[in-house]
């Protein structure tokens, strides 16, 4: 059949079948209506400012700034005040300036004292041919103009890098940190190195620590309730195990209670 034919009587098949009478759908049992509007709307605040990648905003309240990272390790600040007009973000820390095989900036967050010590807390992955080998929570510093010292990097912790690094973190009501970890593996095959169960390593785990002191050999203290503290063979740092790639956390406020969205 020629081929023009073709494309001349395939429409018309389809105008055929569509006229033709249909059998009502009786036997129907669904019952409701569509979800209703969202009671929320999003709103452009500024516009003209724009990210590369933005993987969290934290909010620096003793000095009302908004702290935004993006993932190839700029630091951005903003006024917490949507009312204001800033002209623009001010970059107040670039971590691949001086940290070359950085891999990505996946968390931060501010110590409850910031007002009295100015330290910020980091999680950023180093990487080889592309591909993440070592996930970092490191300590730093920040200067009254609010910019970033580099030399006053401190490496609180590391562990193993891969495609669920996780990178959350944040400090609940009584000071201390709680930090997310991934399986630190490719998304497929699931859970490849069997992570979430082995507590022997902080893959697929909430890890809780105290900054504020440190215990022998280590950059930081072990909570003395941490739930596995006399577990044998696991890290003491774990506070919750079992997660695929805990990718962002809070505290409801007020409270010691955990959200937590668990990628996949």
């Amino acid at each position: 059949m020629p081929r023009k034919l073709v494309y001349l009587l395939v429409p018309l098949l389809f105008t055929l079948a569509w006229s033709a009478e249909r059998e009502p759908w009786t036997a129907n049992k669904i019952v409701g209506s569509p979800e209703p509007p969202l009671p929320y709307t999003t709103e452009a605040i500024w516009p003209h400012i724009t990210f590369s990648e933005g993987l969290d905003i934290t909010l620096l309240e003793p000095e009302e700034r908004l702290i935004i990272s993006e993932r190839k390790g700029k630091l951005y600040s903003l006024p917490a005040d949507l009312n204001a007009n800033p002209d623009q973000a001010e970059l107040c820390g670039d971590l691949l300036a001086f940290i070359p095989n950085l891999g990505a900036v996946y968390g931060l967050t501010f110590h409850p004292n910031f007002e009295n010590i100015r330290q910020l807390y980091i999680f950023y992955t180093v990487s080889s041919r592309g591909e993440d080998t070592e996930s970092r929570v490191s300590k730093f510093l920040m200067d009254e103009s609010l910019q970033l010292i580099p030399e006053s990097q401190e490496i609180l912790l590391t562990t193993g890098g891969g495609g669920h690094n996780g990178g959350d973190m944040h400090f609940d009501p009584d000071g201390l940190l709680y930090i997310t970890f991934g399986d630190l593996a490719p998304p497929s095959p699931p859970d490849q190195e069997l992570a979430g169960q082995d507590m022997t390593n902080l893959a697929s785990t909430i890890a809780r620590i105290n900054v504020d002191r440190r215990d022998p050999g280590l950059a930081y203290g072990i909570p003395k309730d941490n739930p596995f503290i006399d577990h044998p063979n696991a890290r003491p740092e774990i506070w919750a195990y079992g997660f695929r790639n805990p990718w962002k956390m809070c505290f409801r406020p007020g409270t010691n209670e955990i959200w937590l969205g668990d990628v996949g």
